[in-house]
């Protein structure tokens, strides 16, 4: 749920990624072959149905499939907080359920509802029928009113803002790490290629009439290392997937091992695919557990030392020898230690010989020294979880990791940002209660975190909602607080509607190399 926004990039940076460059041929995207997985993460509800105060006014409606913003903890008197706003496709129809004569006891038989004009003398545009409003809006907004009389004199009750826009798409590119023909967890593997998922996209971003276009996509073995162990036991027999991922540090030039077999080469086709015209909006799914390892280097022609200057250093850890991506790279069963008064590598086999570690057992350009323990699955350690980068209005990248039955939503949650918009900290839905709240307000609050009115952009992500709003909703950045205005910022770009608050100016690289974030993510 973290978003960096890269704002300050070197002018040769932005040519490369932003020049249309004639001899360039945009790049060739091949769409996702989507499945279907059946899996219980795929049955994502919008949580539970919120306690609404028993009120006369315009309701949510279950024959209306797109947005619906009705403020749930309005301040008694604010009329912005009183608005009711619906969205519907330019050109479409839509419906809201009405609630009306709440709780007024014999006097309640004294009044006359009817749809009105939002203006004093508030005249009739229609009649109530069914307990609901039907509309078909003409224009870009549209507003009425739900009013009321008694003996002849007219009430304005709520009004209602019907906002239409024009269909919204947006293409995303998918990077899943693996190989397709090998894969075995679809659950895992294949969240971001399956129907579930996209249509559940369409389901969550409908409500500010944007969809899905073709997604894009393509598995890669960019740091994925499969290793395929002796049956020595029915554990060692299976098959081992994970993520090879560089030690923070200082390393050579790129035609040595230290650039080998990385998670980095990924960073180097989104870069080379979004200069060439590619999808500007990226996701890196990773469904496997995680290595640190350290590149190696021949750098006396014999004795194999660690390559570059690792600002963590691989001394006195449990390592083995490990092959990097390349699949002519074989695997050789061996630990690894430092010898600190020859200052060389060790190898230990299974069968108990010791020797140095050389340029006549190891190449430097196919193995690496890792860490011999497989980590946690991504995203299921405590603090874990995914990030967007965005170095650019509409360039960004997604670094998704498995965070269980939460990850779909975790990827809608993140693919928000790539569109624009932010973090938010909605506090009448928070989980925390405020302390400058009563008992019963607070408990309230408390009890509303997981209805279906918290927002899909909510910084807590526990919670199983997806609403997104018309209305201003504060965001969490502290180095540019305010609010976001959703549905508008789909379709209205510009400091006006979406927050798109800047953080640390850098590369996208910095994502790939900080050592803060190779901790979090790789770990």
């Amino acid at each position: 749920m973290v978003k960096k926004v890269i704002v300050c990039v070197s002018a040769a940076f932005l040519a490369i990624i932003f020049s249309a460059c004639s001899s360039r041929p945009e790049p060739k995207e091949e769409k996702l072959n989507l499945v279907t997985l059946g899996y219980e993460w795929t049955q994502i509800t919008k949580g539970q149905p919120f306690p609404w105060k028993e009120m006369d006014g315009f309701f949510p409606s279950n024959g209306h499939p797109y947005g619906f913003d009705r403020h749930p903890n309005p301040k008694p008197g604010s009329r912005e907080d009183s608005v009711v706003y619906v969205s519907v496709p330019k050109g479409g129809s839509g419906k809201v359920a009405l609630k009306i004569n709440q709780d007024y006891g014999s006097s309640s038989q004294l009044y006359d509802y009817y749809i009105c004009e939002p203006a004093y003398p508030y005249n009739a545009i229609s009649s109530i029928e069914n307990l609901e409003y039907a509309f078909a809006p003409k224009d870009s907004v549209e507003i009425v009113a739900l009013c009321r009389t008694s003996e002849g004199r007219p009430e304005k009750v709520q009004e209602l803002h019907i906002n239409s826009y024009k269909w919204k798409e947006y293409d995303f590119y998918v990077y899943i790490l693996g190989d397709e023909k090998a894969i075995k967890d679809r659950e895992r593997s294949q969240i971001m290629n399956s129907n579930e998922f996209w249509d559940f996209f369409d389901k969550a971003y409908g409500q500010a009439i944007v969809k899905h276009g073709s997604p894009y996509g393509e598995f890669v073995s960019a740091g994925t290392v499969k290793i395929k162990n002796s049956p020595e036991s029915a554990e060692e027999s299976l098959d081992r997937n994970y993520i090879l991922s560089r030690a923070n540090g200082k390393y050579e030039d790129a035609d040595t091992s230290c650039f080998a077999g990385d998670i980095l080469e990924i960073n180097e086709k989104i870069i080379s695919r979004t200069a060439g015209g590619g999808t500007k909006r990226n996701l890196i799914q990773v469904a496997y557990p995680a290595k640190r390892f350290w590149p190696l280097k021949a750098y006396d022609n014999k004795n194999i030392q660690i390559c570059g200057e690792p600002t963590d250093s691989p001394v006195g850890r449990i390592l083995e020898l490990e092959p990097i991506a390349d699949p002519k790279c074989v695997a050789t069963k061996a630990s690894v230690t430092w010898d600190g008064n020859r200052k060389v590598w060790r190898l230990k086999y299974k069968n108990g010989h010791e020797e140095d570690a050389t340029t006549s057992n190891v190449d430097a350009k196919c193995m690496v020294f890792a860490e011999t323990a497989l980590s946690d699955k991504i995203g299921e350690s405590p603090g874990a979880a995914a990030i967007t980068w965005t170095w650019s209005p509409k360039a960004s990248v997604v670094f998704l990791p498995w965070n269980g039955n939460l990850t779909a939503k975790l990827a809608l949650h993140e693919l928000g940002h790539t569109m624009g918009l932010d973090d938010l900290n909605e506090p009448w839905l928070s989980k925390i209660p405020d302390d400058t709240l009563n008992l019963s307000e607070s408990v309230l609050i408390i009890s509303n975190a997981n209805s279906e009115e918290n927002n899909l952009m909510h910084k807590d992500l526990d919670s199983k909602a997806y609403k997104l709003r018309k209305r201003g909703v504060l965001i969490t950045d502290t180095t540019k607080p305010g609010k976001e205005y959703q549905w508008d910022c789909f379709h209205n770009k510009g400091t006006e509607f979406c927050a798109m608050p800047t953080r640390d100016p850098d590369f996208l690289e910095q994502f790939f190399n900080d050592y803060e974030h190779r901790e979090l993510y790789f770990r």
